[in-house]
């Protein structure tokens, strides 16, 4: 679905773009976790997505302060657990299952600069948006995929291909592992992005089934006292090859 605008309202709609934008790199500057090179793609990036969902619907923040928070602060909230497991080797592979606009994904790809990157997204949409933005930013190794994770995850050429595989609140966490898991390398890892921590309980079976273990739960809140908690999962063992199930069958029996 897409929107129209008339000259005067996509006039003032760019002049609130620009007003958020100086109010979001204003808020950067004091966040010592970023470079200025790296506060300027972000700039790009955003000011890009903004425009772009003028007319495509990519997203429902387009505030500056909910942009930092919600989108920004939470993405960086991964920063310290790559650092750990990759011990500031930036040489590695990712994917960003369900990357919507392209978050985390996209601002991985600016602090990892060295990673090989895929963002996978089953609207076409989105995709499209999101090669605009790889040109735009320059950004090299890059994989933008238009397809199920499902589908995908059966691959010979993507499955088991991942040293981390991250989702953001796609879909409930035991269901998330089997769309996931199917991705990550042996002995590799995946982080969940959720808020609610009571979701590991619920997941227990789901991981066990598909040869995983929990290393952590990371629970945390955002300066906007919103709750977050990132779960860490390890491959430990071969994810069956019946996983990933259809769509269908996922929704009908969930692990």
């Amino acid at each position: 679905m897409t929107k129209s605008l008339n000259a005067e309202a996509l006039a003032e709609a760019h002049a609130l773009i620009a007003s958020e934008l100086a109010s979001l790199d204003a808020a950067l500057v004091s966040d010592d976790r970023l470079t200025n090179a790296e506060i300027q793609q972000i700039h790009k990036y955003q000011e890009h997505l903004l425009q772009r969902n003028l007319t495509l619907n990519l997203t429902r923040i387009t505030e500056a302060e909910e942009i930092r928070i919600k989108q920004i602060e939470d993405c960086l909230s991964l920063q310290t657990w790559i650092d750990r497991l990759f011990k500031y080797h930036e040489k590695f592979s990712f994917l960003d299952l369900g990357t919507g606009a392209g978050l985390p994904g996209i601002l991985l790809k600016i602090l990892y600069p060295e990673s090989k990157a895929c963002l996978l997204d089953s609207l076409r949409k989105r995709i499209d948006f999101l090669s605009e933005v790889v040109e735009l930013l320059e950004l090299r190794g890059v994989d933008l995929r238009h397809a199920r994770a499902e589908e995908l995850g059966r691959d010979p050429a993507y499955r088991s291909g991942f040293d981390l595989v991250i989702a953001r609140a796609v879909a409930p966490l035991n269901i998330l592992l089997e769309y996931s898991l199917p991705f990550v390398k042996p002995a590799a890892y995946f982080i969940a992005m959720k808020t609610d921590p009571a979701e590991v309980e619920l997941a227990r079976h789901a991981a066990q089934s598909l040869g995983a273990k929990l290393l952590d739960v990371s629970n945390f809140e955002l300066s906007d006292s919103s709750k977050r908690s990132l779960f860490v999962y390890q491959k430990i063992g071969a994810c069956p090859k019946i996983y990933p199930r259809t769509a269908a069958q996922i929704k009908r029996r969930p692990l």
